[in-house]
């Protein structure tokens, strides 16, 4: 399955299937921290575990703890919206997990503040990719094994369609391919009240 090198598993396998690979690979998970303003810190949170498990935990720590939600009811079904599209923040997170370059000694971030979100991966854009390339669907995948598992045991269809999904499901996302700090963020927008 080229999950196994010799006498040892891969990083892929570690970080798709493994129990704990945080012990292997220390830097291979995530923060959320909510910001009152741009630099006073209300409360944060360490997400660790496979892949699979961060993508869970992540979604379900921002439901509950970092975002407000709104009820409405359609009959006597109650219906709970996200202020920003699930979609979009699930695509967002998905591509930093797996598009990050695990050979940086950084976290993802998530930071969430009153008017954005903020997610930052380690790594620029791979190779000759530009932002304007991802959001026409163009891909580099600077993770192969990973992605190509990925497509098997996460929503990760690995077409560079990831970017096109969230733009559409909420077009006020910004990206920033930031080369000199070698790191990738993506501004999730609150569109102002009318």
């Amino acid at each position: 399955l080229n999950l196994y090198d010799g006498n040892k598993l891969k990083r892929a396998a570690i970080l798709l299937f493994g129990k704990n690979p945080q012990r292997y690979f220390i830097q291979s998970h995530s923060k959320i921290g909510k910001f009152l303003s741009d630099s006073e810190l209300l409360t944060s949170d360490i997400i660790e575990g496979n892949l699979f498990e961060q993508l869970e935990k992540i979604i379900d720590t921002l439901r509950t703890k970092y975002l407000h939600s709104f009820i409405t009811y359609e009959g006597l079904q109650r219906i709970e919206t996200l202020e920003y599209p699930y979609e979009a923040v699930r695509e967002i997170v998905i591509n930093a997990l797996i598009h990050r370059d695990y050979f940086i000694s950084a976290p993802i971030k998530l930071f969430v503040f009153d008017d954005r979100i903020e997610i930052i991966s380690p790594g620029h854009l791979p190779n000759n990719l530009t932002v304007e390339n991802i959001k026409k669907g163009v891909s580099n995948i600077r993770n192969p094994i990973l992605a190509s598992y990925a497509t098997k045991i996460l929503p990760y269809r690995g077409l560079g369609s990831g970017i096109r999904r969230a733009l559409k499901a909420y077009p006020n996302i910004e990206f920033e391919d930031n080369r000199d700090g070698n790191f990738f963020r993506v501004v999730i927008k609150r569109i102002p009240d009318a």
